[in-house]
């Protein structure tokens, strides 16, 4: 028996669309490579937000890509006090060992260049202010469409 729920269908297409995407932007033939970036960078990305501020971000995400971005999080924790670059860096490479030292930060671009081109830009712009300056440096503005 086959079972297709629209909204399934419809969030699983737009997550395999944002996955090859970032594989596009990376140069990429591997999708399993892309998730975990993906999978990495938004974990990163959530545990240095306020909790009002992590959750109002995941209400912009496709269902899927929310429960990627929801696994293992804990609201209650505070946000991770070690904000500079290099830590959010090294963060991301640890949850995706395929990424070498020197893919990690195109690799974040990748991915938060994705969240500008598909999320709300109000979103977008909250949560980039939410960021320490240099973070916020990693994060590129979406070209207008």
């Amino acid at each position: 028996m086959t079972l297709n729920v629209a909204a399934l269908d419809r969030t699983v297409l737009q997550t395999q669309a944002w996955l090859g995407h970032i594989s596009q932007q990376m140069g990429w033939e591997d999708p399993e490579k892309s998730y975990a970036t993906l999978r990495a960078v938004l974990h990163a990305l959530r545990d240095r937000l306020p909790p009002d501020e992590a959750v109002n971000l995941a209400a912009q995400l496709p269902t899927l890509v929310r429960g990627i971005y929801f696994e293992g999080w804990h609201p209650a924790d505070e946000p991770l006090t070690k904000r500079n670059r290099a830590e959010f860096l090294e963060r991301v490479r640890r949850a995706a060992p395929e990424l070498t030292e020197r893919e990690a930060r195109r690799a974040v671009t990748a991915v938060l260049l994705e969240l500008s081109t598909e999320l709300d830009q109000r979103e977008v712009k909250r949560v980039r202010q939410a960021m320490p300056p240099e973070l916020r440096e990693l994060w590129p503005v979406a070209p207008p469409p």
